[in-house]
């Protein structure tokens, strides 16, 4: 009997012809990705990179992160791909390397995930944790002032069921002017996305230490494969982070890579023309559901550029088509009853899905765990399409 063979043709670890290549692949690597103070031409850098261990990086890698660079508009020496956007966010805020006694400043309403890392991760390790409402820009400032933070972490649109917006330019001017290296600011700009936020925003003439992260799945990888972003404006932080991914292994895997370069969109116009789609999308089925809470006092409308929001001006002078990809209402009753209730109507059951995430094509609802609120994601849909969506939501949601 003839026994069949285990294994594989291909590898992501390929050998090598001698010691000598070896030598020589890493020196190429370590120039092209700046690692001893010089940068090759990058072009020239990835072609005649060899890959290495995955961990290390890797061709493919280092051409998706200039295409990413590409998009958000910094150059692919101030960024780095992550596995998924909370390790590029886990990432950042141990780049400042808090110990006990150390604080860090982040907002009341904040992604679940980032307020459970903070209240399980750095809690117990004895660093001192403030939370302020980020769409206040005076109480930032006061409690910058007054608690003196080695770290401020705030979504520039929150991802929270009260939405606050980040007046990013006030809290940039502000942090500046601190004295000696001053706290450590880290960015998520997830949901507001480039489109909205652009990284000359954050960068331009700043003397301050930034770090801005994204959770690239949504809108850069289409919700094919989990994604994250980080980039910087600080050399030496960026050669931190890139050493630090290596070694803690929060190098993306070869067919990740390979998978998202396959949605990944083709230019920064591209990129913007879909995202502006879902934000205008979004905000019209929000105001549809602000027209039914009219009839219905139960209900609760909560998206930044809606006039009863408290950030309503700050929104609207960023984009007044919508800054963001997702809203929340809350009817004051089970969400889960709430969200069938929604699907039994046709149109809805026939366009929308419930599910986690946002940035797809078609409407997503969904059900949040341990609260009252559903959040609801416009996709690209058309604006024949979405009027028909927003009706048959405001038909539901009108009765009590």
């Amino acid at each position: 009997m003839t026994r069949k063979r285990f294994g594989r043709k291909e590898s992501a670890v390929p050998p090598f012809s001698s010691a000598s290549e070896v030598e020589d692949s890493y020196r190429k690597r370590r120039d092209m990705r700046g690692l001893d103070g010089t940068v090759a031409s990058e072009d020239t850098g990835i072609g005649e990179m060899r890959n290495l261990y995955p961990r290390d990086g890797f061709r493919a890698l280092a051409r998706l992160e200039k295409r990413l660079g590409g998009i958000i508009g910094v150059s692919s020496e101030r960024l780095l791909a992550y596995p998924s956007g909370m390790s590029a966010v886990v990432a950042a805020i141990e780049s400042a390397h808090l110990t006990s006694g150390s604080k860090i400043l982040l907002g009341q309403d904040h992604y679940t995930e980032i307020a459970r890392y903070v209240d399980e991760h750095l809690r117990p390790r004895g660093i001192g944790v403030v939370r302020v409402d980020s769409g206040n820009p005076d109480e930032i400032k006061g409690s910058i002032t007054a608690r003196n933070p080695d770290v401020i972490l705030f979504e520039t649109v929150a991802n929270g069921t009260a939405m606050p917006v980040l007046d990013t330019s006030s809290l940039l001017s502000y942090a500046s002017q601190k004295k000696g290296s001053g706290p450590l600011i880290i960015l998520d700009n997830t949901l507001s996305t480039p489109t909205n936020i652009p990284a000359s925003k954050f960068f331009s003439n700043q003397p301050a230490r930034i770090i801005v992260v994204e959770s690239g799945t949504k809108a850069y990888a289409m919700n094919s494969e989990t994604l994250g972003i980080l980039y910087t404006n600080d050399k030496e932080l960026w050669t931190q982070l890139f050493s630090s991914r290596i070694t803690v292994g929060y190098t993306p895997s070869p067919s990740s890579i390979d998978k998202i370069a396959k949605y990944l969109p083709e230019s920064a116009w591209s990129f913007d023309r879909r995202n502006n789609r879902i934000f205008k999308n979004t905000l019209r089925l929000a105001e549809h559901c602000l027209a039914a809470a009219r009839e219905n006092p139960n209900l609760v409308v909560i998206h930044p550029n809606l006039a009863v929001h408290p950030n309503t001006a700050l929104s609207n002078s960023i984009n007044p088509s919508g800054v963001t990809p997702v809203f929340y209402i809350n009817n004051g009753s089970n969400q889960y009853e709430l969200v069938d209730r929604l699907f039994d109507h046709p149109t809805i059951k026939k366009y929308c899905k419930i599910s986690q995430s946002f940035g797809f094509d078609d409407t997503r609802i969904y059900p949040y765990y341990g609260s009252t609120y559903v959040r609801l994601a416009g996709g690209i849909e058309s604006g024949g399409k979405i009027e028909e969506i927003g009706q048959a939501i405001y038909s539901v949601l009108k009765r009590q």
